[in-house]
């Protein structure tokens, strides 16, 4: 072949060969064109599928309180700590929930815990001021479980209070004292000085509590049986003492005839009553009783085995009255309101101004210049003595 046959043999091959490439290069263009709008295409499938698992979540989320699955698995009450540690397992919540703790027996809250839902959990709560429950029921939304309290006291779903105070006319020693609350009674005796100290329980606060004494007075010999109904199991989670006299025991008597002759069983009775005693006619029967007790030239009338059985008894107290001698009930009138152990809890509004001892005396009605027209040099009252109008009433 010559020269000449050699690069036209050449030129045509390059001629062919030149529409093959571009050819070539079309149909990749093509194939990368399809790639991209298959991607595009799983692209939109994917976002499809993330708004579908969004509105999942967001109805899971809308439901999840009542399709929660709440367990408890231990709850334990650790007395060193006055705390409860709560355990359990929280299912098909997501993110932070709170859970609310509930004594069981009194429907009482004692708090809330916040856990990671689809988790275990194990949290305390702190009983500071609250009763140790026996049961516990937790609750979120509309699932609710309850467990039994392990290591509880005897005394869980119980409001507790340590009671003291005296038993004192002057003071009982060695009284027998008991404290009724929700149809209990606890009992425990009085030291030499007439002080007791009484742990209590009860579920309910609204209970009312009666504490009675019994005893001897050392020097008399008289059989006493002293009582105080001292108000609501809440009124007492003061620290007040809550003495047992013969203030107290003149006013129990009193409210029981004011309230139909029952014992008051609610607080509103209770008040009711209070308010409708005399306090010149409480303190009077006080000091009949205290008479009584201390004055062994004043006995017990035959028929009556105790100081509470007769101060019931207002025609007794009325034939007694007539034939006491006015300067000894007096005299034990003053000791009372000198006590602050016998008039605790009365403030100098419960008391006549005319029993107060610092309330000015009253002038002599023996003086025949003051214009008195009751003096009388032969009478039975010299001014200088005040006499009362006792229980009269038969």
């Amino acid at each position: 072949m010559n020269i000449f046959g050699y690069f036209l043999a050449i030129i045509m091959a390059l001629t062919f060969a030149f529409p093959a490439t571009t050819a070539f290069a079309d149909d990749n263009d093509d194939d990368r064109r399809s790639h991209v709008s298959d991607r595009d295409k799983d692209d939109d499938d994917d976002d499809d599928d993330d708004d579908d698992k969004k509105k999942k979540k967001k109805k899971k989320k809308r439901d999840r309180d009542d399709d929660v699955e709440l367990e408890l698995e231990r709850v334990v009450y650790n007395a060193k700590k006055n705390q409860l540690r709560v355990s359990g397992e929280l299912d098909d919540f997501e993110g932070r929930a709170e859970l609310t703790v509930t004594d069981t027996a009194l429907g009482l809250e004692l708090g809330t815990i916040r856990v990671r839902g689809d988790d275990d959990f194990s949290k305390s709560i702190s009983l500071d001021g609250l009763p140790v429950p026996c049961r516990v029921t937790v609750s979120i939304g509309g699932e609710s479980v309850s467990k039994k309290v392990k290591r509880a006291p005897d005394t869980c779903s119980k409001f507790t209070k340590t009671i003291t105070g005296l038993v004192t006319d002057g003071p009982i020693p060695f009284a027998t004292v008991s404290v009724t609350v929700g149809g209990v009674t606890y009992t425990t005796v009085a030291d030499e000085n007439g002080f007791y100290s009484l742990d209590v329980a009860t579920a309910t606060v609204e209970e009312l509590i009666q504490i009675g004494a019994t005893g001897t007075d050392p020097e008399t010999g008289t059989p006493i049986e002293f009582v105080n109904l001292t108000g609501t199991f809440e009124q007492l989670l003061s620290d007040e003492p809550q003495n047992v006299t013969n203030v107290t025991t003149a006013s129990y008597i009193l409210a029981v005839e004011a309230n139909g002759g029952t014992e008051p069983t609610t607080l509103a009775e209770l008040q009711a009553a209070e308010t409708a005693v005399d306090a010149t006619e409480l303190f009077e029967l006080a000091a009949v009783i205290k008479l009584l007790v201390d004055d062994p030239n004043y006995v017990l009338p035959p028929g009556f085995n105790s100081v509470l059985d007769f101060a019931s008894d207002s025609t007794a107290v009325s034939d007694f009255v007539a034939t006491a001698d006015p300067a000894d009930v007096d005299q034990a009138l003053e000791a009372i309101l000198a006590d602050s152990n016998l008039v605790v809890g009365f403030d100098e509004n419960g008391i006549p101004d005319y029993l107060d001892p610092d309330y000015p005396p009253p002038p002599n009605n023996d003086n025949p210049d003051d214009g008195n027209d009751n003096d009388n040099p032969d009478d039975d009252n010299p001014g200088n003595v005040e006499t009362f109008n006792f229980l009269t009433e038969s």
